[in-house]
């Protein structure tokens, strides 16, 4: 009977060897824009467990609170795209694309915690939407009435979304609940980036065309602080012990590396070996902090940071022009 057993379990290794690898792997979604695709890598090897078609152009990637789902922007090339890509990650494969009709240029997303509803920024509507995941959905828009609304974050309750305006070098803060903008503040040329600091209350924005970062208070709904992160700050980053914000300054190929209660810049890292031009874009940092992950846009790789002693110890190859970037954790 033991004999049986042992050979019962062996086949089900042999034919389902995904699931076990699921379970057991960290892993890093990144999305290539040009090759239209999303590429899942083993986070200790860079070896690709999977690979994902996408729609055209995909910018941008959350990973929905339970890991089970991941969502994906199709920004669109020469014609502005409408859709969203939906991966199945226990399953490894496209799940569904949904359609989001009228809405058009989807970027910046975010999931609520209850891994059922995203909300994702749509330029040119000059709004954000609120999806049903599972039924595909609309629930709800909201006007920023701000040129090239790029990026979104939610406060810690989940009652506010503040979004940054690229064209209007601004930041909107929308009340979800009453489904309307309540405020508009002017924080730098070229606003882009964001990140929500739970413990300080604070949310962080990079202005990309004024080389500043701006922090903002949710209390006060007031920018408390603006200092300077060079060159062209695009993503901002926070670590999951909330004692860093990383930026990625596209034009130096550089990573700056904040600390959160002072507001004091303390590293800054190339993401490339020979000082070349990397365009770093999309960061993410391992789930115990000890690495930080950074998508190369023109050297078609993945920069790893050790956060240990701050300097870039490997690459991981992608597609072309890789960008929003995501960790998987495999513990559940």
């Amino acid at each position: 009977m033991k004999r049986y057993t042992i050979i019962f379990f062996s086949l089900l290794i042999t034919f389902f060897p995904h699931q076990s690898e699921q379970d057991s792997t960290d892993s890093l979604l990144v999305l290539n824009k040009e090759a239209h695709s999303a590429w899942q890598l083993d986070a200790t090897t860079g070896a690709k467990i999977a690979e994902y078609p996408t729609g055209v152009a995909p910018h941008e990637v959350a990973i929905s609170p339970n890991k089970k789902r991941a969502i994906i922007t199709n920004y669109g090339d020469q014609y502005p795209g409408n859709s969203l890509t939906v991966v199945d990650l226990h399953n490894k494969k496209v799940s569904k694309t949904i359609s989001l009709g009228k809405f058009t240029s989807p970027h910046g997303i975010k999931w609520f915690s209850d891994s059922k509803r995203a909300i994702v920024t749509v330029e040119d509507q000059q709004s954000v939407i609120v999806v049903d995941i599972d039924t595909g959905k609309i629930l709800q828009s909201i006007r920023t009435n701000q040129k090239v609304s790029h990026m979104v974050s939610l406060d810690p309750a989940e009652a506010t979304a503040y979004v940054t305006n690229l064209g209007s070098g601004s930041v909107s803060i929308l009340d979800l609940e009453q489904g309307k903008r309540i405020n508009t503040l002017q924080t730098g040329d070229g606003t882009e980036g964001i990140v929500v600091v739970p413990n300080n209350n604070e949310v962080w924005i990079t202005n990309r065309s004024a080389n500043t970062i701006s922090v903002l208070d949710i209390e006060t709904a007031a920018i408390t602080d603006s200092f300077t992160s060079t060159d062209f700050p695009i993503r901002a980053e926070l670590s999951n012990n909330e004692q860093w914000v990383a930026v990625s300054n596209a034009k130096s190929s550089q990573i700056s590396i904040f600390d959160v209660e002072s507001n004091k810049q303390i590293q800054k890292i190339s993401t490339t070996e020979d000082q070349t031009s990397g365009m770093p874009i999309g960061l993410t940092f391992s789930n115990d902090d000890r690495y930080l992950y950074v998508s190369n846009s023109e050297q078609n790789n993945i920069a790893i940071i050790n956060t240990g002693n701050w300097t870039l110890t490997d690459t991981f190859t992608t597609d072309k022009t890789p960008d929003g970037i995501v960790y998987i954790s495999a513990n559940k």
